[in-house]
């Protein structure tokens, strides 16, 4: 028999029982008290006929049918149920929560799978979900996908003096420059107000950079504010680097940064890491916040691809602000959060400063820095650093500007570095087979064939080689009598 059946005889059972007890106790309360309430109306027999059948009904209530055995049965079977119940609850409250976890855990791996490669291995151990990036582990094992991590973009065999001078002033002063090694090789975001020391930074780590370059690396300086008597590379007549496009001033800076992020497209779609070609890119962008909306827009795009795939494919960023503002910093905090953050006090503690989750509210980062204040040395230039979501402060060594090499020979060789060959030079039959494979893979994912200024940019990334006006014109006879192409 169904229990379900049985507890709902139950139920009826009772409340028969319940409403027969009512019946008769009203009944027989009525019925005795009719003769006194209504004695002046009712004559003398009805009076005893009341009074008779009051007496028979309180016989009646002696034998009421008892309801307890229902009400113990029900009692038991709503507390078993109510068990039951609990049980099924927890289960489903269990399931919930493991869905919860799972879906939370992809929603981790899959942000944690877009951070950038120095970073995954980190946050991937932190929160568990090795697991889940299991694929992301074994595709970069292989050869076929080639891993950043055993190729080290702008490494030399030998140390560096930048190297050897950050060595020395941590030994000195007994404090780690760890952040400070990493921003010569990697995207990070510099800001402070002026005076701060922001674009001395910039500088120092950009002649870092050119200290441990191979001949094949680049740089691009992009300061819409250039001026020569505030040269970039100390020691070095620029005129060489501006007439090449190397340091770009407001002019032509939107240009230089659509075409470098063209390039660094290119790259990707074409798979062109930075094992392939050989060659690291290091764009330097300097008062970011100085730009117009629809500027931003183009910045921002552009530092988004470098910060989360650039580094595999040898492209790194330097940004500087005067201001990370509400209002006034186009660039979503989330990109500039990933990448090493190095921000003087005048940033940090200006109540309008779009800052990422990781960093403090404005009153702790403030004792943070008077704490460390008390201990750095004197006229030290405090930072305060955001590095994968750790944030603490340290200070800026007085560094030195050392004198780099970089004559017309060498920025020769280096435009000339971004080849697509491994070892041996591909035939021109080839190239020319490359390229009109790339133009008609354009065609087919954008709806369009890439334009002249494209054509130029994937040349040079392909063949290592600028084309000239009249190269350009010849090849584009040739794409289009050979592969129908027509740009």
């Amino acid at each position: 028999m169904n229990l379900s059946i049985d507890y709902e005889k139950l139920l009826t059972s009772k409340s028969r029982k319940v409403l027969t007890r009512r019946l008769v106790i009203g009944s027989a309360i009525a019925l005795n008290l009719m003769p006194l309430v209504f004695k002046d109306v009712l004559n003398s027999n009805a009076k005893l006929a009341l009074a008779l059948s009051g007496f028979v009904t309180s016989l009646c209530c002696l034998k009421l049918p008892d309801y307890e055995y229902e009400q113990k049965l029900i009692d038991t079977y709503e507390k078993t149920s109510m068990k039951e119940y609990k049980l099924v609850l927890q289960g489903e409250v269990l399931k919930t929560q493991a869905k919860l976890e799972i879906n939370n855990q992809q929603d981790l791996a899959e942000t944690i799978e877009h951070l950038p490669e120095h970073q995954i291995d980190y946050f991937a151990q932190k929160y568990g979900v090795v697991p889940i990036l299991a694929k992301y582990y074994i595709d970069n094992d292989s050869e076929e996908n080639e891993t950043v991590e055993t190729v080290q973009p702008v490494v030399t065999t030998s140390k560096s003096i930048f190297e050897n001078v950050i060595e020395k002033i941590e030994k000195d002063d007994s404090i780690s420059l760890a952040w400070l090694k990493k921003a010569i090789t990697e995207s990070c975001f510099v800001a402070g107000k002026k005076g701060s020391g922001k674009s001395h930074l910039l500088r120092w780590l950009l002649a870092g950079f050119i200290a441990q370059s191979s001949d094949k690396d680049l740089f691009y300086v992009i300061d819409k504010h250039y001026d020569s008597d505030s040269p970039w590379v100390f020691g070095v007549d620029e005129t060489e680097l501006v007439k090449r496009g190397r340091i770009v001033d407001g002019k032509k800076a939107i240009a230089k940064i659509s075409e470098l992020h063209d390039s660094l497209l290119n790259r990707i779609e074409n798979g062109l890491t930075y094992k392939k070609i050989g060659s690291h890119v290091r764009v330097i962008i300097d008062e970011i916040d100085s730009y117009s909306e629809e500027e931003m827009e183009i910045i921002s795009a552009f530092a988004k691809d470098v910060e989360y795939q650039g580094r595999k494919f040898g492209f790194s960023i330097h940004l500087g602000a005067h201001s990370i503002k509400k209002g006034e910093m186009g660039i979503d905090s989330s990109i500039l959060g990933s990448m090493l953050n190095i921000l003087y006090p005048s940033v940090v503690l200006d109540r309008n400063s779009v800052l990422s989750g990781a960093f403090p509210t404005v009153q702790v980062m403030k004792r943070m820095i008077e704490r460390y204040k008390s201990q750095a040395p004197k006229d030290a230039r405090i930072v305060v650093v955001g590095d994968d979501f750790e944030v603490f402060v340290s200070h800026v060594p007085k560094l030195e500007l050392v004198q780099i090499t970089v004559d017309s020979e060498n920025v020769e060789t280096a435009e000339s570095a971004e080849t697509v060959q491994d070892a041996s030079k591909p035939s021109m039959e080839a190239l020319l087979n490359q390229i009109i494979t790339w133009c008609k893979a354009c065609k087919e994912k954008y709806g369009r064939y890439p334009t002249v200024e494209h054509l130029k940019v994937a040349w040079r990334d392909i063949s290592g080689k600028d084309l000239d006006d009249k190269g350009t014109a010849l090849l584009r006879e040739y794409l289009y009598k050979s592969g129908g192409v027509e740009i």
